[in-house]
């Protein structure tokens, strides 16, 4: 009987023994699955913050588009009114470099000197790098 009671209580510590072990392993995994989660949603923050950050910043960069292209029309019409006074003094002589840089962002500037050019001056000389234009005696 003593054997039988000794197998009860060895069975009984197993049995305890087993069941521990299985919270333990439950116990774990409901920390790991509740890790899960929090890194789940704090991604979850994250991504919406960005998104957030990234839709002021594109709104801030329409609008500093948008009021450059305002800037850029207002002082275009001064500076082709400028230029094309210019012209109409019908100046004896224009000299320039073979390559306008300052030019480059003024198209509308840049074809109106070249058509004046083409149409009322001659290519006279270069001096320098600078090519020199002569008034056509007949130009308008």
């Amino acid at each position: 009987m003593l054997t039988a009671n000794n197998d009860l209580k060895q069975q009984t510590a197993n049995a305890q023994a087993s069941k521990d072990s299985a919270d333990s392993w439950q116990a774990t995994a409901d920390r790991l699955q509740s890790r899960v989660y929090d890194l789940v949603k704090q991604q979850a923050d994250i991504t919406q913050a960005n998104v957030a950050a990234l839709s002021a910043a594109e709104s801030k960069a329409a609008a500093a588009q948008k009021a450059l292209a305002m800037w850029q029309a207002k002082a275009r019409g001064p500076v082709n009114a400028t230029c094309a006074a210019i012209l109409a003094t019908r100046p004896a002589f224009i000299v320039k470099p073979p390559v306008v840089d300052y030019l480059a962002g003024w198209p509308e500037l840049a074809r109106m000197l070249d058509d004046a050019l083409a149409r009322d001056y001659v290519l006279e000389t270069s001096i320098a790098g600078r090519q020199v234009y002569r008034r056509k005696p007949d130009a308008r």
